[in-house]
């Protein structure tokens, strides 16, 4: 794998990934960020089991390829790359990052070991459905305020989505609190209850996009 791009491109999607990479995982695999590159692009994916994050960007690729490396350090490295163009080398067991005054060598982890389901593509189908973010991610802070912080009963920690006639009234509680709020806007049937660390980290990443988003 061999690809260049601009530092403050790298930089915003490195940076957006990587914050929900767990750094103490369960297997040394999901300390990683996984960096796919192919078609002139390239895509970068971070989980913690509970969100999976996929951004691409386009860049210029000399060799297609992939490869795992240690979230955290990478995220260091590309902290400190000044601005202008970075060219990435996947050289044996290691990954070269270099600009025309710095080079950096990061160790890759073993990307056979990442998850597959977090490599799948998900394409737009019948189940796909257009939804505006204001009211839905108003609505979700004002409700996730009363779930239980993560580390408390994990049914808890999450917000109930309960779709009825066309409406669907969001739900979250600590036990000792509880919050609703109803929506209109929401047309995805059978939510369940979603994890509002994960809700957050949507909100964060979309709630200044004047687009719509696409759920399924």
């Amino acid at each position: 794998m061999k690809f260049k791009t601009q530092t403050s491109v790298l930089k915003e999607v490195v940076s957006s990934v990587s914050r929900v990479v767990n750094p103490r995982p369960s297997t040394p695999a999901l300390t990683g960020l996984y960096l796919h590159a192919s078609d002139g692009f390239l895509e970068v994916i971070g989980s913690d089991l509970d969100i999976t994050i996929k951004s691409k960007i386009t860049v210029d690729v000399d060799v297609e390829g992939k490869c795992l490396v240690n979230s955290n350090k990478l995220s260091e490295i590309v902290r400190k790359l000044p601005e202008g163009e970075v060219v990435f080398s996947d050289v044996g067991s290691e990954l070269k990052i270099e600009t025309k005054s710095l080079d950096f060598t990061l160790r890759k982890l073993e990307d056979q070991d990442y998850p597959e389901a977090f490599l799948k593509k998900h394409e737009k189908d019948d189940q796909t459905q257009e939804v505006l973010v204001s009211e839905l991610f108003d609505s979700l802070k004002n409700v996730g305020i009363a779930s239980t912080p993560e580390g408390g009963r994990p049914v808890l920690t999450g917000v109930y989505f309960n779709n009825q006639d066309e409406k669907t009234e969001l739900a979250a509680t600590d036990s000792y609190r509880l919050a609703t709020q109803q929506i209109s806007n929401f047309p995805i049937n059978d939510v369940g209850i979603i994890s509002f660390k994960s809700l957050s980290e949507v909100i964060r990443l979309f709630e200044n996009e004047e687009e719509t988003l696409n759920i399924n």
